[in-house]
């Protein structure tokens, strides 16, 4: 079930403490306030993201907290997913056409799904906000966790395109362990999540779930109804 991807998002931000208010989830160029957020992660631009903002700051002093996702087409020889609206992009299944299949390895899809995670519109730097992000594929096989935070957000592992705020993945990168298979059809379901982390536990502050429809590519559709007008034939 992996051969079409419709990717629902909606934003939800738990109203944990005074300060954590969420605006609806927008469509648009990435951005917090009028400000838009830069995606600093390979050859990405910050527009068609589907975003919400979060104030983690105070009525005096506030501070977004912004949660971005999107899904384009795989290094770029591939058809990018259509926006459907409300969140929701609809991509085709099948394997990466282009000669680069990169760490997503020879299942690498057609499709990849993008994220980002800033304050004010930058990387963040405090040291207490955590980040997970829990995938669920359509046969109900799972990644990560939404319940706690897995990973500090200022944590620096290889610089300023560093993968902890903002990346681009694949559904076959093997860290994943989905099983993955380009031309499963079916439903991906991706919460991103924010947790901000004291001496007594995680808080979640804010929450963005993307779902991806995975369904055929055009051309396989085009065979089926074709091997059904042939096998009519034969019987006539």
């Amino acid at each position: 079930m992996k051969t079409s991807t419709l990717i629902s998002s909606v934003a939800i931000a738990l109203s944990v403490s005074s300060v954590a208010t969420a605006d609806l989830a927008s469509y648009g160029t990435l951005s917090y306030g009028s400000t838009p957020i830069a995606f600093n992660t390979g050859n990405i631009n910050n527009e068609n993201f589907w975003y919400s903002n979060t104030n983690i700051g105070t009525t005096e002093s506030p501070s977004a907290l912004t949660l971005g996702m999107k899904s384009i087409g795989y290094f770029g020889q591939n058809p990018n997913p259509e926006y459907m609206g409300n969140g929701t992009w609809e991509a085709q299944a099948g394997r990466n056409a282009g000669p680069i299949a990169g760490a997503g390895g020879p299942d690498a899809p057609t499709w990849n799904f993008i994220w980002s995670v800033t304050v004010d519109g930058a990387r963040p730097s405090a040291t207490d906000l955590y980040w997970s992000m829990l995938i669920t594929g359509p046969d109900g096989t799972t990644f990560g966790t939404k319940d706690t935070g897995m990973v500090e957000l200022s944590a620096n592992f290889s610089g300023p395109n560093d993968p902890v705020y903002q990346n681009a993945w694949v559904c076959s990168y093997p860290f994943l362990s989905l099983g993955f298979d380009p031309n499963e059809t079916g439903r991906y379901t991706f919460d991103l999540s924010v947790f901000q982390r004291t001496g007594t536990g995680d808080t979640q502050l804010s929450t963005l779930t993307m779902n991806v429809d995975v369904v055929p590519a055009p051309g396989a559709v085009a065979l089926v109804g074709l091997a059904g007008l042939i096998g009519r034939r034969r019987r006539a």
